[in-house]
């Protein structure tokens, strides 16, 4: 890991989150190659997903995850929820209209394939909470990422779906990748 790096760091959390291959999904290691200084972006304000039941969604985000809910927008065609977890900002938008939803067989390597990392300190409490809401759990349980992976060794993660079909994973860093 970076000196100093913290795990909510959100170019932590993406390099770490995208560079191996761990109980079925792929990710990409040329992301552990591009140092962060190299982007000309300096953060990412926000990130946006889009449902087909808004009030279902919010539901869940802000009972089951935690989420606070900050803003409300209804614009013409479109209707948005700004939702908070710790400095970072999640958008998620009804645009009313019939989409495609995401295929339950969708495999970790396909092209469309995305999820959201949320960082815990106590992955074995949020993962009860994902149960004890029903939540589709999509891992076969809380896996440790292995040794032989330096900068990821030690991380604990759990992948789960959203009622949407979103791919979302739980990661608890250990005492020494953090703060």
């Amino acid at each position: 890991m970076r000196k100093g790096a913290r795990p909510q760091d959100l170019r932590f959390v993406i390099r770490h989150c995208f560079g191996f291959r761990h109980s079925g999904f792929v990710i990409s290691p040329l992301l552990f190659l591009l140092p962060c200084a190299l982007l000309a972006a300096v953060e990412i304000t926000a990130i946006e997903m889009t449902v087909p039941d808004l009030s279902r969604a919010v539901a869940f985000y802000t009972d089951v995850l935690q989420f606070q809910l900050v803003a409300q927008e209804k614009k013409a065609g479109r209707t948005s929820a700004h939702l908070r977890l710790g400095e970072e900002t999640l958008i998620l938008c009804d645009y009313a209209a019939d989409g495609r939803t995401i295929p339950d067989d969708l495999p970790a390597n396909a092209l469309s394939f995305q999820h959201l990392a949320i960082v815990v300190s106590d992955i074995q409490a949020a993962y009860a909470r994902l149960r004890e809401h029903g939540t589709r759990i999509v891992s076969p349980g809380v896996q440790r990422l292995p040794d032989w992976n330096y900068d990821a060794a030690g991380i604990r993660a759990l992948y789960f779906r959203d009622p949407d079909g979103h791919f979302l994973e739980l990661i608890q860093f250990p005492a020494e990748k953090g703060e």
